[in-house]
């Protein structure tokens, strides 16, 4: 659908055009938040620093490769979680 609609039908519709420049990137957003737990801080946090810097220094495709970039050196460099001790 994306595809079919991506370039010219919905300029005909121009409520739904802005409606979907506002609702992907919530949507994004609203993932992203659900994903944030504290052993992935860092990792989300890089991610969107490096992805920030690049929209901001660049351009929207530079950011989402240096975002992904950032987030994959920084889940690298985390330590892994400490284990639960075990019961016996």
């Amino acid at each position: 659908l994306g595809a079919l609609f991506g370039n010219g039908p919905l300029e005909q519709f121009p409520v739904i055009e802005a409606s979907l420049a506002f609702m992907l990137p919530a949507l994004f957003l609203s993932f992203l938040l659900a994903a944030f737990r504290r052993p992935q801080s860092l990792t989300i946090a890089a991610a969107l620093a490096g992805a920030l810097l690049g929209v901001v220094l660049f351009s929207i495709p530079v950011a989402i490769l240096a975002g992904i970039g950032a987030g994959c050196i920084a889940a690298l460099f985390q330590p892994a979680p400490a284990e639960a001790p075990h019961e016996h």
